[in-house]
Protein backbone atom coordinates (compact mmCIF):
# COMPACT_ATOMS: atom_id res chain seq x y z
CA UNK A 1 0.00 0.00 0.00
CA UNK A 2 2.93 2.07 0.64
CA UNK A 3 3.92 1.35 -2.92
CA UNK A 4 0.60 2.89 -4.53
CA UNK A 5 0.31 5.89 -2.41
CA UNK A 6 4.02 6.77 -3.79
CA UNK A 7 2.99 6.06 -7.03
CA UNK A 8 -0.23 8.20 -6.26
CA UNK A 9 2.10 10.92 -5.02
CA UNK A 10 4.43 10.47 -7.83
CA UNK A 11 2.07 10.88 -10.13
CA UNK A 12 0.14 13.81 -8.02
CA UNK A 13 3.31 15.93 -8.08
CA UNK A 14 3.86 15.32 -12.00
CA UNK A 15 0.46 16.19 -13.07
CA UNK A 16 0.71 19.57 -10.67
CA UNK A 17 4.21 20.05 -12.01
CA UNK A 18 2.74 20.10 -15.25
CA UNK A 19 -0.19 22.24 -15.08
CA UNK A 20 2.09 25.15 -12.78
CA UNK A 21 4.88 24.28 -16.29
CA UNK A 22 1.99 24.87 -18.38
CA UNK A 23 0.80 28.16 -16.59
CA UNK A 24 4.07 29.69 -16.35
CA UNK A 25 4.15 29.28 -19.86
CA UNK A 26 0.75 30.88 -20.57
CA UNK A 27 1.48 33.93 -18.24
CA UNK A 28 4.64 34.72 -19.97
CA UNK A 29 3.03 34.79 -23.42
CA UNK A 30 1.44 38.13 -24.72
CA UNK A 31 -0.08 39.81 -27.81
CA UNK A 32 1.45 43.27 -29.26
CA UNK A 33 0.00 45.28 -32.12
CA UNK A 34 1.86 47.52 -33.90
CA UNK A 35 0.07 50.77 -36.34
CA UNK A 36 1.92 51.94 -38.50
CA UNK A 37 0.34 55.13 -39.86
CA UNK A 38 1.57 57.52 -42.58
CA UNK A 39 1.11 59.85 -45.63
CA UNK A 40 2.01 59.65 -49.14
CA UNK A 41 2.12 63.60 -50.45
CA UNK A 42 1.34 64.58 -53.72
CA UNK A 43 2.65 68.42 -52.95
CA UNK A 44 6.54 67.75 -53.23
CA UNK A 45 8.99 68.15 -56.37
CA UNK A 46 11.94 66.59 -57.22
CA UNK A 47 15.39 68.71 -56.90
CA UNK A 48 17.10 68.41 -60.29
CA UNK A 49 20.27 68.78 -58.39
CA UNK A 50 21.33 69.04 -55.09
CA UNK A 51 24.70 70.87 -55.16
CA UNK A 52 24.71 73.60 -57.45
CA UNK A 53 28.07 74.97 -58.14
CA UNK A 54 27.94 78.15 -59.26
CA UNK A 55 31.04 79.99 -61.08
CA UNK A 56 31.31 83.67 -59.95
CA UNK A 57 33.27 85.74 -62.73
CA UNK A 58 36.70 86.81 -61.85
CA UNK A 59 36.99 90.49 -60.46
CA UNK A 60 39.38 92.64 -60.02
CA UNK A 61 40.34 93.96 -56.11
CA UNK A 62 39.32 97.61 -57.67
CA UNK A 63 36.21 96.30 -58.90
CA UNK A 64 35.08 97.01 -55.33
CA UNK A 65 36.97 100.17 -54.25
CA UNK A 66 34.30 100.43 -50.44
CA UNK A 67 31.87 98.31 -48.09
CA UNK A 68 28.97 97.88 -49.65
CA UNK A 69 29.81 98.35 -53.56
CA UNK A 70 28.73 95.20 -55.68
CA UNK A 71 29.96 93.32 -58.55
CA UNK A 72 29.80 90.26 -60.86
CA UNK A 73 25.45 89.82 -60.71
CA UNK A 74 24.84 85.76 -61.70
CA UNK A 75 21.84 84.31 -61.49
CA UNK A 76 21.41 80.92 -59.57
CA UNK A 77 18.36 78.37 -61.03
CA UNK A 78 17.17 75.92 -58.48
CA UNK A 79 15.10 73.40 -60.84
CA UNK A 80 12.45 71.51 -59.31
CA UNK A 81 11.52 68.45 -61.45
CA UNK A 82 8.63 65.92 -61.48
CA UNK A 83 5.99 68.48 -59.11
CA UNK A 84 3.02 66.47 -57.68
CA UNK A 85 -0.54 67.74 -58.68
CA UNK A 86 -1.51 69.09 -55.35
CA UNK A 87 1.83 71.17 -55.34
CA UNK A 88 1.14 75.10 -54.79
CA UNK A 89 3.97 76.63 -53.22
CA UNK A 90 7.42 76.33 -51.81
CA UNK A 91 9.09 78.17 -48.73
CA UNK A 92 12.52 78.56 -49.01
CA UNK A 93 14.61 79.42 -46.35
CA UNK A 94 18.46 80.27 -47.09
CA UNK A 95 21.02 79.84 -44.22
CA UNK A 96 24.88 79.72 -43.81
CA UNK A 97 27.36 81.81 -42.14
CA UNK A 98 27.18 85.73 -42.40
CA UNK A 99 30.47 88.00 -43.18
CA UNK A 100 31.84 89.13 -39.72
CA UNK A 101 31.41 93.15 -41.61
CA UNK A 102 28.52 92.68 -43.16
CA UNK A 103 25.83 90.39 -41.54
CA UNK A 104 23.71 90.50 -44.64
CA UNK A 105 26.60 89.14 -46.71
CA UNK A 106 27.24 85.48 -47.02
CA UNK A 107 31.44 85.04 -45.38
CA UNK A 108 34.43 83.90 -47.59
CA UNK A 109 35.00 80.37 -46.38
CA UNK A 110 37.54 79.29 -48.56
CA UNK A 111 40.06 77.82 -46.51
CA UNK A 112 37.92 77.35 -43.60
CA UNK A 113 40.65 76.64 -41.24
CA UNK A 114 42.24 73.83 -44.13
CA UNK A 115 45.70 74.58 -45.19
CA UNK A 116 45.19 75.60 -48.46
CA UNK A 117 48.22 76.31 -50.71
CA UNK A 118 46.11 79.34 -52.51
CA UNK A 119 45.26 82.56 -50.33
CA UNK A 120 41.57 83.31 -49.33
CA UNK A 121 40.34 86.90 -50.71
CA UNK A 122 39.31 88.85 -48.00
CA UNK A 123 37.05 92.46 -47.96
CA UNK A 124 34.25 90.87 -49.95
CA UNK A 125 31.27 88.33 -49.64
CA UNK A 126 28.16 87.42 -51.14
CA UNK A 127 24.79 88.62 -51.34
CA UNK A 128 22.01 86.27 -52.29
CA UNK A 129 18.93 87.76 -53.40
CA UNK A 130 15.50 86.39 -53.23
CA UNK A 131 13.60 85.52 -56.63
CA UNK A 132 12.37 89.39 -56.79
CA UNK A 133 16.00 90.26 -57.51
CA UNK A 134 15.63 93.13 -54.78
CA UNK A 135 15.30 91.06 -51.02
CA UNK A 136 18.28 89.71 -49.47
CA UNK A 137 18.77 86.58 -47.72
CA UNK A 138 20.09 87.10 -44.53
CA UNK A 139 22.61 84.34 -43.55
CA UNK A 140 22.26 84.89 -39.56
CA UNK A 141 18.29 85.79 -40.26
CA UNK A 142 17.01 83.78 -42.18
CA UNK A 143 14.22 84.87 -44.40
CA UNK A 144 11.59 82.50 -45.64
CA UNK A 145 10.24 83.18 -49.30
CA UNK A 146 7.32 81.83 -50.53
CA UNK A 147 7.23 80.86 -54.44
CA UNK A 148 3.99 79.92 -56.29
CA UNK A 149 4.90 76.57 -57.98
CA UNK A 150 2.57 75.18 -60.89
CA UNK A 151 1.23 71.63 -60.09
CA UNK A 152 2.33 68.96 -62.74
CA UNK A 153 5.04 70.40 -64.40
CA UNK A 154 8.85 71.31 -63.67
CA UNK A 155 9.43 74.89 -61.77
CA UNK A 156 12.38 77.06 -61.81
CA UNK A 157 13.10 79.34 -59.38
CA UNK A 158 15.95 81.96 -59.89
CA UNK A 159 17.73 83.35 -57.37
CA UNK A 160 20.54 86.41 -58.03
CA UNK A 161 24.55 86.24 -56.06
CA UNK A 162 26.67 89.46 -56.24
CA UNK A 163 29.88 90.44 -54.71
CA UNK A 164 29.93 92.94 -52.14
CA UNK A 165 32.43 94.77 -50.34
CA UNK A 166 32.78 93.87 -46.09
CA UNK A 167 34.95 96.18 -45.98
CA UNK A 168 36.44 99.54 -47.77
CA UNK A 169 39.55 97.25 -48.65
CA UNK A 170 39.59 93.98 -51.01
CA UNK A 171 42.58 92.36 -51.34
CA UNK A 172 42.85 89.81 -54.11
CA UNK A 173 42.62 85.57 -53.75
CA UNK A 174 40.14 82.87 -53.76
CA UNK A 175 36.19 82.70 -52.48
CA UNK A 176 33.91 80.38 -51.81
CA UNK A 177 30.69 80.10 -49.48
CA UNK A 178 27.90 77.96 -48.72
CA UNK A 179 24.75 78.32 -49.06
CA UNK A 180 21.59 75.91 -47.14
CA UNK A 181 18.31 76.31 -48.82
CA UNK A 182 15.54 74.51 -47.20
CA UNK A 183 12.51 73.76 -49.12
CA UNK A 184 8.60 73.53 -47.24
CA UNK A 185 6.12 72.72 -50.16
CA UNK A 186 2.68 73.88 -49.87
Amino acid sequence: MNMKRRAVSAMALTVLLAAGLNAQAQAASAEAFITIKGKVLSNTCTLESKNINVAMAAISDKDIRKKGETAAKRTVSLVLKDCGGAVSAVKVTAQGTADDDDKSAFANLYGNGKDETKTAATGLGIHFYETDGNTLFNPDNPVTETSTLTPDEDNTLTYTAEYVGTKDTVTGGNFSTVINMTLDYQ
